[in-house]
């Protein structure tokens, strides 16, 4: 009687340390979020001087992932401001994801850059890198400025896409102004 005992309590002990596993890969499963916000907007700074503003109409937040991340599957819309707070570009995507350790939002689909002068860049993946304040891409470019359109694969940019350098330029088109 007392080794059926003991095997059933030590079944017992094991089952429940398979459902304590499960549990915690449930708990630690990047698919949930760990927080939820509907309207969020996100103001990035550096030593009290605004950065950059993220909007978007619905945030994730992945906290437990291996490589923590925010999801803005939505739409994303950020400013970007230089030096003196100004805003300095523009950008919106469908959709946004923000990783956390690393410092820098991805922007897919739909990508939209536009910076003061009116210059428009158009993609479907867009970097920002907040701490080298940097935005680049592998992928096809448009880029629409007053007087000209200019293809190319890449680019990389300051986040104010005012200086900017295109790889693998496909074409330069100059237009001319109509009066």
């Amino acid at each position: 009687m007392n080794k059926l005992c003991c095997l059933f309590f030590l079944f017992a002990f094991l089952v429940s340390c398979n459902d304590d596993e499960k549990a915690k890969n449930v708990i630690q499963k990047p698919s949930f979020a760990t927080e939820t916000g509907e309207g969020v907007t996100l103001t990035y700074t550096d030593s009290g001087i605004v950065k950059a503003k993220i909007k978007a109409p619905l945030m994730q937040h992945f906290s437990l992932s291996k490589k923590p991340y925010t999801l803005m599957p939505k739409g994303v819309e950020g400013v970007f401001f230089d030096k003196y707070e100004n805003a300095s570009s523009f950008a919106s995507a469908d959709l946004g994801v923000y990783y956390d350790k690393e410092k820098y939002l991805v922007m897919k689909q739909n990508v939209k850059l536009i910076n003061v002068k009116g210059d428009t860049l158009s993609t479907e993946y867009l970097v920002w890198d907040e701490e080298k304040e940097k935005i680049y891409t592998d992928k096809f470019v448009k880029i629409t400025t007053p007087d000209q359109l200019i293809y190319g694969d890449g680019l990389v940019s300051n986040q104010n896409f005012t200086e900017y350098r295109i790889g693998n330029v496909r074409g330069n088109i100059q237009l001319k102004k109509t009066d």
